[in-house]
């Protein structure tokens, strides 16, 4: 990979990731759904357990963010993520 487009584009460097105890109450899990960078939007969908494409960006376009949910949470419209 190049360095300079992984670096650009957002991408997480696994070689820099540390691993963590399970056991931690402090650790926030979280569910990315569509990463930064990307140009696939996926959702997850809670009947069928399952993470779906729903749309993917035209050429040249990308997400900025990286776009998810915390497991078991209420939104403001009281929609539950439930993974």
């Amino acid at each position: 990979m190049n360095k300079k487009n992984g670096a650009r584009r957002g991408l997480a460097n696994p070689e820099k990731l540390k691993p963590f105890n399970s056991d931690d109450k402090d650790l926030l899990r979280v569910i990315i759904e569509t990463p930064k960078g990307s140009r696939n939007k996926f959702a997850f969908d809670a009947d069928e357990h399952i993470f779906e494409l729903k749309t993917v960006l035209p050429a040249g376009m990308a997400f900025p963010y990286d776009f998810g949910f915390v497991p078991s949470t209420r939104a403001d419209d009281g929609t539950e993520s439930t993974c």
